[in-house]
């Protein structure tokens, strides 16, 4: 096996493991086939943590296990009180701070730690738009084909993505069914599941992911 970053042989001295969904967003495939130690710890840092950065609305409420710490990463959500009025709500980590006007986003009030049970969580907001995202993705997607013994050349040249050029196609609902399992399709929060599929169309090869269900 040979790393994917430094090309150089992977063996019992230098076997590392690198999980191929990232551990801070729940991700708990492990291969040891990616990268050698050293090479492991040196590419991972600056990419993973802006990529994982995204979900954070999402993975700070929920229960996923990881080693590392909550972040603290401040975003917006919309919340609701107990009489069904909306705010924007201003988050740091899971602490709801202060709830702001959804029509100027102008301050109301801060939120006491004894009163956060007065609001529930109500919609998120993820900036996927990216090109922090698209190089998670790829990531991933590379990640999985190496686990799988597949040389990523068969990707198609898939470091040259740009946003939402042909290398990476959103999904959307094409048929009744398709809309079904988009929507009606209910779940408990700690059911969400990520999904990887690889398949082939002659020599070309496709990841389909899909995170957080």
């Amino acid at each position: 096996m040979k790393c994917k970053n430094c090309k150089g042989e992977i063996d019992e001295r230098n076997v590392n493991s690198e999980h191929v969904i990232h551990q801070a967003i729940g991700g708990l495939l492990v291969s040891d086939k990616i990268y050698c130690e050293k090479c492991n710890s040196k590419v991972g840092s600056s990419c993973d943590s802006k990529f994982t950065k995204i979900f954070v609305p999402i993975t700070q409420n929920l229960n996923i296990k990881t080693s590392r710490k909550k972040s603290d990463v401040k975003y917006d959500a919309i919340v609701k009180d107990r009489d069904g009025k909306t705010y924007i709500g201003k988050y740091k980590g899971d602490k709801l701070i202060s709830i702001h006007s959804t029509y100027d986003n102008t301050f109301i009030k801060r939120v006491e730690a004894d009163s956060y049970s007065n609001f529930t969580l109500s919609k998120i907001f993820l900036d996927i738009y990216n090109e922090d995202f698209y190089t998670g993705l790829i990531k991933i997607a590379e990640n999985y084909a190496i686990d799988n013994g597949i040389d990523i050349s068969y990707l198609i040249q898939s470091r040259e993505t740009k946003v939402f050029g042909e290398r990476i196609i959103p999904f959307f609902p094409m048929n009744i069914f398709d809309e079904y399992l988009d929507e009606y399709t209910s779940f408990e929060l700690n059911d969400l599941l990520h999904v990887l599929i690889m398949f082939n169309i002659k020599k070309r090869v496709y990841v389909y992911i899909e995170l957080f269900s």
